[in-house]
């Protein structure tokens, strides 16, 4: 994550940023239009990961007046999520007597929060590990199955329905992994902005698979080094893909049709099956 820790100076200058009191909500109209569209960039990247940059939304909007419910909220959840209580029960008190942002509709969150020690009730969602083993099973099951798919079946060269166990390999374990919570959601790991700051990583990762599914795992290991930081993520992922990819590769014989199809065709639809898993990933408090 991009915001790591909260630092004393980083806390201090929100903290001590204007009164509450004697602040109303933003005005009315136009004018609390960019307001709502700062708070749901800052909820989006803190969702992300990019605690500093959502941070740096709520101080500016802070600096400019808009002392509302709904970015202290925010804050707490940042804070409680870098495990700074102070600051978390902080903003949650400043919450429970800010007014609401005008223009949006109020969900009752930041009331449901008032109270400081609910802060730290929800315990981290587990990882469904029934999920990620029985996915994994089923995907090396399927790579190799490869080893017995009759020769007789053959379409330019190559035979389908070892194309189609590949692509089944490579979904399910992807998906398995993301479905289970195991490893980070494809909206909080490959949605950021990719090495050449143009577009998402996930789309980088993509074209690259096209050519060759070891120049998008190069990618994949560069924008890592980049972020500054290594999760359990890239390890997993990358690691359960050579597993399989040993796996097809033996069962395939390692021909050339494994080393660019095989691989590469892997590699895509891990990408797919990671994308679908997210959707029903057990997210933790933070990102729902």
């Amino acid at each position: 994550m991009s915001g790591g820790s909260a630092g004393e100076g980083q806390g201090v200058g929100i903290v001590n940023g204007p009164e509450t009191q004697g602040k109303g909500s933003v005005p009315e109209g136009e004018a609390s239009q960019p307001v709502w569209r700062l708070l749901r960039e800052a909820r989006e990247r803190f969702r992300r990961g990019e605690n500093d940059e959502a941070k740096a939304i709520c101080a500016r909007l802070l600096d400019e007046g808009v002392e509302a419910r709904e970015v202290f909220v925010l804050l707490a959840d940042i804070y409680r999520f870098e495990g700074n209580r102070a600051l978390a029960e902080d903003m949650l008190r400043r919450a429970a007597q800010a007014p609401p942002a005008v223009g949006g509709e109020d969900t009752g969150k930041a009331a449901a929060l008032a109270r400081p020690r609910q802060i730290w009730l929800a315990p981290p969602t587990p990882v469904l590990w029934p999920t990620a083993v029985g996915g994994i099973v089923l995907a090396l099951a399927a790579a190799v199955g490869i080893r017995w798919v009759p020769e007789r079946f053959d379409w330019f060269g190559l035979n389908p329905f070892d194309l189609l166990l590949v692509a089944a390999a490579g979904f399910l374990g992807a998906g398995s992994l993301a479905a289970s919570g195991a490893i980070r959601t494809f909206d909080q790991e490959l949605t950021e902005v990719g090495p050449l700051e143009d577009f998402p990583l996930w789309l980088y990762l993509l074209l690259a698979g096209v050519a060759s599914a070891w120049l998008g795992a190069l990618i994949y290991a560069w924008a890592v080094w980049l972020k500054g930081e290594l999760s359990p993520t890239p390890l997993a992922y990358l690691g359960a893909l050579l597993v399989l990819g040993g796996v097809i590769g033996w069962s395939m014989g390692g021909g050339l049709v494994f080393w660019w199809f095989g691989l590469n065709l892997l590699w895509e639809s891990a990408l797919v099956g990671w994308a679908i898993g997210s959707m029903g990933s057990p997210r933790e408090w933070w990102q729902r």
